[in-house]
């Protein structure tokens, strides 16, 4: 809960720089993970997890779906530490909350991928076979730090959107999850195979599971966001393949991973 100085300060904020101000207001708080509240114009209210916003819809989690609300509909957003801010009179342009570092990271990873492979083919298709054997080649490990930087040894992906494709093996759910990039990198999560001892274990999804019962109700491509978390394999300074590609890295970006939350993205 926040102090009432603290408190103070926000309307001091608000009165003052008015609801243009609104997407610095929000950055200056900590968000949690769930109780984040949505009151509509028509006296609806939804509670939830925030996902995020553009400039014309927010985006919130309600159990295992993800509902899209207009910018316009919208008369108060309160998020989980208490904090309200009303969007009266704003201008849909300006006045967007935004949950930091969500997107951010997701379109960061997918930046490093294709630098590696723009400087990979920046090299191959160079057309002089003089200039081609000066040209140094990108070296993989030098953008699999990049990456770690990222994401750190914890691996952690949070809400990052892109689509699911799933099967099921005895009683497991196998999962591939594709984060979206522009233009498009090919990159893969995804869990084990098989039942094998060791990390990979940790990845299975049970079908008695909470993930598994959101992917019943979905179908194979769906809209998704994920959360959860790649594997560090410090002697690489890298994350881990799953076992039948046990050598990820930029040149071939498919990495084992566990999902901790998975909710589908209304259309």
């Amino acid at each position: 809960m926040k102090s009432s100085a603290t408190t103070v300060r926000t309307r001091r904020y608000f009165q003052q720089f008015g609801c243009t101000g609104l997407l610095w207001l929000v950055w200056l708080f900590p968000f949690v993970a769930s109780g984040d509240t949505i009151k509509l114009k028509s006296g609806q209210t939804i509670t939830g997890t925030w996902i995020g916003a553009t400039n014309r819809e927010v985006r919130i989690a309600v159990g295992d779906r993800v509902q899209t609300i207009s910018i316009n509909d919208i008369d108060t957003v309160t998020f989980g530490d208490s904090t309200a801010v009303s969007s009266t009179g704003s201008n849909p342009e300006t006045a967007v909350p935004a949950k930091p570092a969500i997107s951010d990271k997701q379109a960061k990873f997918c930046e490093v991928i294709a630098a590696y492979r723009a400087d990979l083919m920046r090299v191959v298709n160079e057309p002089n076979a003089i200039v081609r054997a000066g040209l140094p080649k990108p070296e993989p490990f030098v953008y699999d730090r990049r990456l770690l930087d990222l994401l750190g040894t914890s691996g952690e992906f949070d809400s990052w959107k892109g689509a699911v494709n799933f099967h099921v093996a005895g009683q497991w759910v196998v999962l591939q999850f594709t984060p979206d990039c522009k233009p498009p990198q090919a990159i893969e999560f995804s869990t084990a195979n098989t039942l094998q001892a060791g990390v990979s274990t940790q990845t299975l999804i049970p079908l008695n599971s909470p993930i598994a019962r959101t992917l019943s109700h979905m179908k194979e491509s769906d809209s998704v966001l994920a959360s959860g978390h790649l594997f560090y394999v410090g002697i690489k300074v890298a994350y881990r393949g799953a076992p039948d590609n046990p050598n990820p890295s930029v040149a071939a970006p498919r990495y084992l991973a566990q999902f901790t939350t998975l909710a589908r993205i209304e259309k």
